[in-house]
């Protein structure tokens, strides 16, 4: 506290002759300094704590690994080849006098894994789209998980026709009351075993008839 007072006191213009220009100029280097040497100080506090939060964050930092794999599935069919697409130009959007994909001959065996390449726009989807019509000419089995979801009523409609009329069988998960009872004849109820799914799990109810 003394050392301080006496700091405080050579910096101090009281008590000078006006006239000592010499003597006021060093106290005013003298508070320059001082405040030169609290700017520094503070310029030291900030950079010991930025390079404190720096440290602290690499050493909270987790690096990502991707080791995990995803589990097997699928088989390899018995036929030799699965579709075969006949020489021809793929139209785009199935419109007759469309531009389209003027493919050779194509197909696919059954353990051929091909890649289509090329820039968007340059019909990719169009020829996979007619790849999967030809596998699915004639299918015997249909799959679908909710499908009306974001359909209109005409397009509800439609697929209520689609599923009807459909000749082979058909697994339809849906909520819609309507479009079960005009496309299925039996029912797989999920029901809770006892008390609730989550704590219960569910059991499969078979109904013949629809309600």
């Amino acid at each position: 506290m003394e050392a301080a007072s006496r700091a405080d006191g050579l910096r101090s213009r009281r008590g000078l002759d006006p006239h000592d220009h010499d003597a006021r100029e060093k106290i005013g280097r003298a508070i320059v300094s001082g405040k030169d040497g609290r700017a520094t100080h503070l310029a030291t506090t900030l950079d010991a704590r930025i390079t404190g939060e720096r440290d602290r964050v690499r050493a909270s930092y987790v690096e990502r690994r991707y080791d995990g794999n995803v589990p097997s599935f699928g088989e390899r069919s018995r036929r030799s080849v699965i579709v075969r697409l006949p020489e021809g130009t793929v139209r785009y959007g199935g419109i007759p006098d469309a531009p389209g994909v003027a493919a050779p001959e194509l197909f696919l065996g059954s353990a051929d894994h091909v890649a289509v390449v090329g820039p968007n726009g340059s019909g990719k989807s169009t020829l996979v789209r007619a790849l999967v019509a030809a596998v699915l000419t004639k299918p015997q089995l249909l799959v679908m998980d909710e499908p009306t979801n974001h359909l209109d009523l005409h397009s509800i409609e439609a697929l209520e026709r689609l599923l009807s009329e459909f000749p082979g069988a058909v697994v339809l998960v849906s909520h819609d009351a309507r479009v079960v009872r005009s496309s299925c004849g039996r029912i797989w109820e999920l029901l809770p075993a006892s008390g609730d799914y989550f704590t219960s799990g569910a059991v499969v109810v078979e109904r013949w008839e629809v309600d």
